[in-house]
């Protein structure tokens, strides 16, 4: 392992604290720069993931990885309890890495296996998971969120298979997931003064539940954090505090399991996980890297928190301001002048569910309409009519 490379992936992931610099963008940049070392993909993406907890918290900014622990945790934030959120996040995250490592034994030489089984059931399963994902809903706002599922699939539809822009990605989640927040934030005034700061009391059952969830999410694409938090409670009582939990364990979980099956099916569910299909990497030494560069990330924020936190609240409204301002000029100088369209359009979408109370994992019908159509062999068809 090269320890530098590895050190300049844990120290990359401090840009976290910067919300929309994501992993993505960060590993084509560092691409172009010859980098593509296993052991910076790695560091970068456990480091990156903690570090990107505090704007999600305090700024109710969905990131990539933590998007459906926003809500719940930047509603204890603005109830002056932002610190309780970011703890429940940070233990909750470290404890299911932890539990990752030790499900990998029993799963490494299996998952091949277990993947050849039920490769022919893989598109009635994911279809069942997207039925149970709209059941968890019922008899609240299923038939609203149906239409946010339609109309964001549509839009990530003709996003992500026509050459509309570059970086499809980026106008297309931001503008669902990210701008949205923003401009409600902004409308809704600073963070609240920071309580005095209380233990916290992690639900093992929950992180362990999120852990396994996380671990098996890896045999089919498309699977969010998001998406599978709102099916996993179908089972749970939910509350906010246990959505927290189990959402940021799933997220952990997910993370590390993206490596391992990109290692043993050769099949990658994250952009950092395409870096080990180019090469023979040792499972054993991914899990160490994972387990140390969260544990620095671990400790930098947990001794930094209140610093930040009391940055960001000081200057909350300017931050919003100044933000929105940089991301729009950075997808139109990445992405190109449609780009901005793309992102006028998620917006809109993305400003529905808060607007009418309903679930932002609908949105995630952007990302699982288009692998629907590639799993039913309906893309060319689709490709044809334009």
């Amino acid at each position: 392992m090269n320890f530098l490379v590895f050190l300049g992936g844990v120290l990359s992931g401090i840009l976290g604290v910067f919300p929309f610099v994501h992993t993505n963008a960060i590993l084509q940049i560092a691409s172009s720069y010859g980098i593509t070392a296993v052991e910076f993909a790695v560091a970068l993406s456990f480091s990156h993931a903690i570090f990107e907890i505090l704007p999600s918290v305090f700024f109710g900014i969905p990131s990539a990885a933590h998007s459906v622990s926003v809500l719940p945790a930047h509603s204890l934030a603005m109830e002056g309890k932002g610190m309780s959120a970011v703890k429940i996040m940070l233990y909750s995250f470290m404890i299911s890495i932890v539990f990752s490592v030790f499900l990998l034994p029993p799963l490494f030489f299996s998952i091949p296996i277990w993947y050849s089984f039920l490769k022919p059931f893989l598109l009635p399963i994911f279809v069942t998971l997207i039925f149970l994902f709209f059941i968890s809903d019922l008899p609240r706002n299923a038939a609203l969120g149906l239409l946010i599922f339609l109309v964001s699939g549509l839009l990530g539809v003709l996003t992500l298979l026509l050459p509309i822009t570059k970086n499809p990605l980026f106008p297309l989640l931001t503008g669902l997931f990210g701008l949205p927040s923003l401009l409600l934030s902004i409308k809704g005034g600073a963070i609240p003064s920071l309580s005095h700061e209380t233990p916290v009391k992690i639900d093992l059952k929950f992180v362990a539940a999120g852990s396994v969830v996380g671990a098996l999410s890896g045999f089919m694409p498309a699977l969010s954090p998001a998406f599978l938090s709102s099916i996993a409670f179908l089972f749970f009582e939910s509350t906010p505090l246990s959505f927290i939990m189990l959402s940021s364990a799933i997220v952990a979980s997910k993370m590390f399991y993206d490596f391992v099956f990109a290692v043993t099916i050769h099949k990658a569910r994250s952009a950092a996980a395409t870096f080990l299909l180019s090469s023979s990497p040792n499972i054993l030494i991914i899990a160490v890297i994972a387990l140390f560069s969260s544990l620095f990330a671990f400790w930098a924020v947990y001794l930094f928190k209140e610093k930040i936190a009391k940055i960001f609240r000081k200057n909350f409204i300017l931050f919003n301001v100044l933000l929105y301002s940089l991301v729009i000029l950075a997808i139109f100088v990445i992405c190109g002048l449609p780009a901005l369209l793309v992102l006028a359009c998620a917006t809109a979408i993305g400003l529905l569910p808060p607007l009418f109370k309903v679930r932002r994992a609908y949105c995630l019908g952007s990302l699982i309409m288009p692998s629907l159509l590639h799993s039913l062999f309906l893309t060319s068809l689709f490709l044809s009519l334009f």
